[in-house]
């Protein structure tokens, strides 16, 4: 959802060379609201294929928090090489919020060394020092007041997508692939915020 409005801010964007942008972005993003409730009822209400059990299992949870847990459970039952290591405790709604919360931590930042087992998990470890690197250069352009609405759009794509994605995540191998959608947003920050480094010391 949050990618479909970011394109559609950059398509409205060039083609109108700012003019109405903020009329364009409230047409856009109501408009991927409305798409993305279609999709949602659709998933809910009509029948899912035989071997669909996520869907099926979605479907007939209740609440928010008895659908999470029982996704998390579903992945989890593979038993899962690389997992987090910890379960999230749906038994208040204060212990929920922060192991969400717990759960985006690791999403965004591990696996940490202690965690490395093969050669292979060197490659997810690397790229989250390039995501902490990146989100640092960020936090260092905001506090520079060097960053546009742009900037801050982007911004507010990585944290609702990763975020969204850091949910359903309980295992490092998951989260390696889910970066994929965002992982480009950080690495955008990092040659900016040098840019940034080098003009103030010119």
């Amino acid at each position: 959802l949050a990618v479909a409005i970011l394109a559609g801010m950059v398509v409205v964007y060039i083609f109108t060379n700012g003019r109405g942008f903020f009329r364009s972005l409230i047409l856009i993003t109501t408009s991927c609201f409305v798409v993305a409730g279609a999709g949602a009822l659709l998933v809910m209400y009509f029948p899912a294929d035989p071997g669909n059990d996520y869907v099926g299992m979605l479907r007939h949870a209740g609440g928010i928090p008895e659908m999470i847990s029982r996704y998390r459970e579903a992945v989890d039952s593979s038993s899962p090489r690389t997992a987090y290591g910890f379960h999230i405790d749906f038994s208040t709604n204060w212990s929920f919020v922060a192991g969400l919360m717990k759960s985006y931590v690791y999403y965004l930042f591990g696996p940490w060394l202690g965690n490395v087992e093969q050669l292979v998990d060197l490659v997810p470890s690397f790229n989250a020092l390039i995501r902490a690197l990146g989100l640092i250069s960020f936090f260092y352009l905001a506090f520079k007041r060097q960053l546009n609405l742009q900037a801050w759009v982007l911004f507010a794509v990585f944290v609702s997508v990763s975020f969204l994605w850091s949910i359903g995540t309980t295992n490092y191998g998951q989260a390696f692939r889910h970066h994929a959608m965002t992982d480009w947003i950080a690495v955008l920050w990092i040659p900016a915020a040098i840019a940034a480094v080098r003009s103030r010391r010119s």
